[in-house]
């Protein structure tokens, strides 16, 4: 379905000459319708894979609602230290508006003036680029857009008002209205001549989002309304744009030109670079035509500071056709604007296109468009194919509505070829008429056409939206409802309904201005009313066989989620409450002041009796930070000491609710928000050090990788990295053994792994090829690893990718040059539909398992080569699983997806009917086992670790723990005691035994073992001692 092609949700273009306005249309229908960071990531290295290799996934979103398809094609991270990063994407999202006009044209009676049309490509603003197609540097813009409606009389009065829109570089959009007024249209009386004595609204310099994510954008300068006669007005503000979490947009004349995180690590942003808080620079070339063929390039640096480039190549679309696509006019793509549209209706639409991009290894995207330039084809570099299926307004060829100045064009099919060239998934998206001028539904229907379904319907799910629009007044607002899922039903092919999912929504509160005689809009009316922090109060979730289950929410005035309920199915309403998560906020004046509105400072969660389960409290800011000398790409004049960050410095953990004992975990930061230390529950401190270890050698000041980390026994480890990717070059144990990481590949791929580099006799080699897809072959990671002698890659293997990045085949290569493989294949909707047995190439013995499931992902079947068949089938919240020997066995499960009960061979007699029935507490700990008279009993404490079991078999065992969650004594049902020693790196060092038994004794890290740190070298009893006397680089045990 398709709406709003002149306005994005949310956004608006005021109503005058020269503008285009909004009106909702839906595309099939053609009718009006009214946790806190802990610590530092540990360093992971890891083989290329197609998705590490190039974006292939989650490329494009297709809005339901609307029927946009939003296509975004990642091609640089922008990152260095902290969280001041950014995306650099091509989009490929073309839609179509119509631009009113008043004046003399050819097409008006008697050579006159009169209203005409023109299509054009949406825009931001008239005579602005388009903003979702091209290549999107940069972190976005700010826009204000003014509006004003004259009404005439013996005194001509004005409403005017003024929003700010915050559009990202994907195109999609914020609204922010002010502070003061709300966005309230304001009044102001003039004299039949258009004179205003009152100057216009002034609506300040604060703004604030209205859509419940916190936006906020303070301004340099006041801004006010400007009365300008029906005239719309758009000003390129300067000022900060603010986000929820600190994060802090600096806009010079509408554009983002640097953006700084919490701790003030700094991007800055022009028109051709962006320069990363560690000083490396992304470049783009915009080319140099608009017209024909030509070439933008994005230059980044890759590993060893070598030039990478990226290619978007454009060129006219005839070009870039799709098959059956040809070069129309505009009046044959919207024949009904005959009479309407001037100029240039007779003059072909052939615009300039990106036909592909071309990757730093030479691979490319490829793009093909509709006759309309909407993207019709994307080829992958892997070979994966998307086919995309376009419709218009029934009635209106082509989409176009000159009365409302839309044009509707819509996603209706979407096809996906994993190998480029058979068909795999089609899905088709159709308008379903609800009964209701204020609601919509969308149908999306699954088919599957991979050799197991042949074509088959797998699913369909509806989706039904909120459409209500009140009118198209320049001043009007965006509905709040109006776009917003109420209602999502997930059908079975057979039409049999499986799920039902409700959503409640609901406005903050009361908007705080109604429309005190503004004949444009009626804002007191609830559905009307423009958007003030919507929220989802509840999702009621309804099964197949009419059981509801329920989760509610609660929200703070800054819409966050500061209460969760829980509750279990139930016939006719929603069962008992399971649990209540309760979060608290951090709410203090400095926090609020530097717009970190979402720190949580506590977490509870309480049984469905209201009872305390368990409950965290966080501190922000509590320590000193660490000074970095000299370091590079900060905010040194505002965040050279304390104040208020967001960095969490202590979490405070209730042991035992109702009777806490609490335990604290300690964090230190440097000035860039890095963790220097952590100090635990007992008191032992592992520190952290970001001081520059570059491969090239030279010392930046950057401060942004972890170079070192000290353990609470003085041991360190270490890293060199590559400044350029920061990939790591080097890794150094706690022994002094280092593993070097190569990336001789064109998109910085690891392509080997050196473990104990440099010492002799112990060296071994990992090396990594890619072979690119093409035409013959697929995409394929090749590892050779060392067996005998470095560098002879003797153990070999192979991961083979279908062209959508899916592994589809794994082989282990023998040293007479054959392969055992196994293979994995996929449904139309990417869920695995068979594997087969390892086998060598003809040899018969690829035995196959086959998979199946239902419209909602769940496994139906499990089927092996020699025909056994397990079946799995639902009803409500039973599931039955039947073995191929047909013996079956019922499961219950309640709405938190927990076992509750199990019955084996059910049934009344002969079958035994055993029945398992299971308990849990409030954070999903299993407390009860019941199976016929015999019971199992478990307790845990508020950190979920077990304090008692009981069992028929052993009786009653009690556990006791330290403040670190290391096991301290364990009491069997005897009364017999079995006490554990730790050493500060919480490795067990003693256990002893109340009755009498002989100690066991544990050393670690022996001095004249060879490289023993971190590595056991003893143990012992009353009667004999292990010891590990050497221990080789790379681990190994040799005496």
């Amino acid at each position: 379905m398709k709406t709003i092609l002149s306005k994005r949700p949310g956004e608006r273009l005021p109503d005058s000459r020269g503008v285009a306005i909004a009106a909702l249309f839906l595309c099939a229908a053609g009718a009006f319708a009214q946790t806190p960071d802990a610590g530092y990531t540990p360093m992971t290295v890891e083989q290329g894979t197609p998705q590490g290799s190039y974006a292939l996934s989650n490329l494009f979103t297709v809005n339901y609602f609307s029927g946009r398809l939003n296509v975004a094609i990642p091609l640089v991270q922008i990152g260095g230290r902290g969280e001041a990063k950014m995306s650099i994407n091509v989009g490929l999202s073309n839609d179509w508006m119509l631009q009113e006009a008043y004046g003399p044209s050819n097409l008006c009676p008697n050579g006159g003036s009169c209203t005409t049309y023109s299509p054009i490509l949406q825009q931001i603003w008239p005579n602005s680029t388009t903003y979702s197609y091209g290549v999107q540097f940069g972190a976005g813009w700010v826009v204000a857009k003014g509006a004003d409606s004259i009404i005439q009389g013996v005194m001509t009065n004005a409403y005017s008002v003024t929003r700010l829109y915050y559009y990202r570089p994907d195109g999609s959009s914020t609204e922010l209205v002010d502070t003061t007024y709300y966005g309230q249209p304001t009044f102001t009386q003039c004299d039949p001549g258009y004179y205003c004595p009152a100057p216009p609204t002034n609506r300040g310099t604060n703004f604030i989002s209205d859509d419940g994510s916190q936006i906020q954008f303070v301004s340099d300068t006041a801004i006010s309304d400007w009365i300008n006669y029906g005239t719309p007005t758009v000003r390129d503000p300067s000022g900060y744009l603010i986000l929820r979490d600190g994060t802090k947009y600096r806009v010079n004349g509408g554009v983002v030109a640097s953006m700084e995180d919490r701790n003030g690590n700094l991007v800055t942003i022009s028109p051709t670079s962006i320069v990363d808080s560690l000083g490396r620079t992304t470049t783009f070339s915009p080319g140099t035509s608009t017209t024909g063929d030509y070439t933008q390039t994005l230059t980044y640096p890759g590993v060893n500071g070598q030039t990478r480039s990226i290619s978007i190549r454009w060129g006219p679309m005839s070009e870039a056709l799709s098959s059956g696509q040809s070069i129309q006019t505009y009046l044959q793509l919207f024949p009904n604007l005959a009479g309407t549209y001037p100029g240039a209706q007779p003059l072909p639409f052939n615009p300039s296109v990106i036909k592909s991009i071309q990757l730093a290894d030479g691979s490319e995207y490829q793009f093909f468009y509709n006759s309309y330039a909407q993207l019709a084809v994307m080829i992958l570099p892997t070979g994966g194919r998307y086919e995309f299926d376009w419709v218009g307004l029934p009635g209106l060829p082509g989409g176009a509505q000159p009365g409302s100045l839309t044009i509707t064009r819509c996603v209706s099919a979407i096809r996906d070829y994993p190998n480029g060239s058979t068909l795999a998934h089609q899905q088709f998206i159709s308008f379903q008429n609800t009964g209701s001028i204020d609601t919509v539904a969308v149908a999306v229907a699954d088919y599957d056409y991979t050799a197991y379904s042949s074509g088959l319907l797998v699913r369909t799910v509806n989706h039904e939206y909120y459409t209500n629009w009140n009118s198209s007044s320049p001043l009007d607002h965006w509905p709040w409802l109006a776009g917003r899922e109420i209602l999502t039903q997930t059908f079975a092919p057979s039409g049999a309904l499986l799920e039902s999912k409700s959503t409640v929504w609901a406005q903050k509160g009361p908007l705080p201005w109604t429309d005190q005689g503004n004949p444009y809009l009626d804002a007191s009316t609830p559905d009307l009313q423009q958007s003030y922090d919507p929220r989802i109060v509840s999702v009621t979730t309804t099964n197949d066989a009419g059981q509801i289950s329920q989760v509610s929410y609660g929200y703070d005035t800054y819409n966050n989620t500061t209460d969760q309920y829980e509750y279990d199915w139930g016939s006719g309403a929603a069962g008992a409450l399971l649990r209540h998560a309760q979060t608290t906020y951090n709410t203090a004046g400095a926090y609020i002041a530097a717009h970190l509105v979402s720190l949580p400072i506590e977490a509870k969660v309480y049984n469905g009796a209201g009872t305390l389960q368990a409950d965290t409290q966080y501190g922000y800011d509590a320590n000193a930070v660490a000074s970095e000398s000299n370091i590079v790409g900060h905010d040194n004049a505002n965040f050279s000491g304390g104040g208020a960050r967001g960095n969490v410095t202590s979490i405070v953990r209730c042991a035992t609710p109702g009777s806490c004992g609490w335990l604290t975990t300690t964090s230190y930061y440097d000035v860039a928000g890095n963790t220097v230390q952590v100090t635990d529950a007992n008191g032992h401190s592992t520190s952290y050090s970001y001081a520059d270890n570059y491969s090239d050698g030279s010392n930046r000041n950057a401060y942004a990788e972890l170079t070192s980390e000290t353990n609470a026994l003085g041991q360190t480890s270490r890293w060199q990295w590559d400044y350029s990717t920061g990939k790591p070059a080097q890794a150094t144990d706690l022994n002094g053994v280092n593993t070097k990481y190569s990336y001789n590949d064109p998109l910085d791929r690891l392509t080997a792994m050196v473990r104990a580099s440099g010492i002799a006799g112990f060296e071994t080699e990992t090396q990594y090829a890619y072979q690119p897809y093409s035409a013959s072959s697929p995409f394929s990671v090749t590892a050779k690893q060392d067996q005998a002698a470095f560098g002879d890659g003797a153990i070999q293997s192979e991961l083979l990718y279908d062209g959508f990045g899916r592994q589809t085949q794994t082989r282990q290569y023998e040293s007479g040059g054959g392969y055992i493989a196994t293979t994995t294949a996929y449904d139309g909707l990417g869920r695995v539909e068979q594997t087969t047995n390892p086998s060598r190439p003809g040899d018969g013995l690829n035995y196959a398992t086959t998979y199946g499931y239902d419209a909602l992902n769940r496994p139906t079947s499990v089927a092996t080569a020699d025909g056994a068949v397990t079946t799995t089938a639902y009803s409500g919240y039973y599931t039955t699983v039947t073995d191929p020997a047909g013996h079956a066995r019922v499961t219950q499960t309640d709405a938190a997806g927990r076992l509750t009960a199990v019955w084996e061979d059910p049934g009344s007699s002969p079958h035994f009917n055993y029945e398992t029935t299971y308990q849990y507490d409030a954070l999903n700990d299993l407390t009860q086992v019941n199976q016929g008279t015999e019971t199992r009993a478990f307790s845990f404490d508020g950190l979920g670790r077990l304090r008692s079991a009981s069992n028929p078999e052993s009786g009653t065992l009690s556990y006791a723990y330290d403040s670190v969650g290391n096991l301290l004594t364990k009491t069997d049902a005897r009364n017999i005691k079995t006490n554990y020693t730790y050493d500060a790196l919480n490795r067990v060092t003693q256990k002893t035994y109340s009755d009498g038994t002989p100690a066991v004794g544990y050393q670690y890290d022996a001095s004249g073992a060879g490289y023993s740190w971190g590595h056991l070298t003893a143990e012992w009893n009353g009667n004999s001692t292990t010891q590990y006397a050497s221990i080789d680089p790379l681990g190994r045990v040799t005496a």
